[in-house]
């Protein structure tokens, strides 16, 4: 269904993010640093250390101005090279609006940003005409010049949903001895904390907020649960909007 939320997927990625991380900077065997699991030590006995992240509970709440996250619209870049003689350029799409339109002279590496209205000459700079689909330069632009216009296009437009998630997750800690298990829980909350900036690159923000001990283990197992804040986001793209001029508008009691 389109625009369907995915929770397995968000979860996926925010489990498998942090799991990579211990996983690369923990010395720990291999399979030991786990997801989505919860083990009764009394039942079944494990080669320690074991790692589990699980996720206890989570809140959202929709993003923007009544649950908008925005409107997508199609964006479109078309380049052109001047020859000294034309002045119109034909665009590859119907344009809806300008965003910016750019020159580079030959033998320049800097790009001029044109404005449609010179505010000191009080004429422009270039004009659209949007019947047509092509921009028009005041001045020729010169042999060599490299245009870029950007712009969006008429195709239809689609809105985003954008949902905040507040979620609490526990990092459940195994080992052998009580000096072990210091060890190991404190090496997990520095690897955290120095790799924050790079969950942040990928849109997890981590924040420990606590841990207690975990009671109730065989003697030879001890046991320590870290307590997280993750918050993420998660865009919605729905489908297609249709252009206000394609709705059909019925008068009131018209019969559909």
């Amino acid at each position: 269904m389109p625009g369907e939320i995915k929770k397995k997927e968000l979860f996926e990625r925010i489990e498998s993010a942090i799991i990579e991380i211990l996983g690369v900077n923990l010395e720990v065997a291999k399979g030991s640093i786990t997801s989505g699991i919860e083990v009764d030590f009394s039942k079944k006995k494990l080669k320690l250390p074991q790692i589990f992240l699980n996720n206890e509970n989570f809140a959202v709440e929709e993003i923007g101005v009544g649950s908008d996250a925005g409107i997508k619209k199609e964006e479109n870049t078309d380049t052109f090279t001047g020859d000294g003689k034309i002045s119109e350029f034909k665009l590859t799409k119907e344009p809806a609006s300008i965003i910016n339109v750019k020159l580079k002279k030959d033998n320049e590496n800097k790009w001029e940003n044109l404005r449609e209205i010179d505010d000191r000459a009080h004429f422009d700079n270039f004009k659209i005409d949007y019947k047509k689909s092509i921009v028009i330069f005041r001045t020729t632009p010169e042999k060599g010049t490299e245009i870029s216009v950007n712009y969006y296009t008429q195709a239809d437009f689609s809105e985003t949903k954008g949902l905040k998630f507040n979620l609490n997750y526990k990092i459940d800690v195994f080992e052998k001895s009580s000096s072990e298990l210091n060890n190991l829980c404190t090496n997990i909350i520095k690897i955290l904390l120095l790799e924050r900036p790079s969950l942040e690159g990928s849109g997890i923000l981590i924040t420990l907020s606590g841990g207690e001990s975990i009671g109730n283990l065989p003697d030879t197992v001890y046991g320590k649960s870290l307590k997280y804040l993750i918050e993420t986001e998660l865009i919605v793209e729905l489908p297609p909007l249709k252009k206000m001029e394609e709705i059909e508008i019925r008068k009131r009691g018209e019969a559909k």
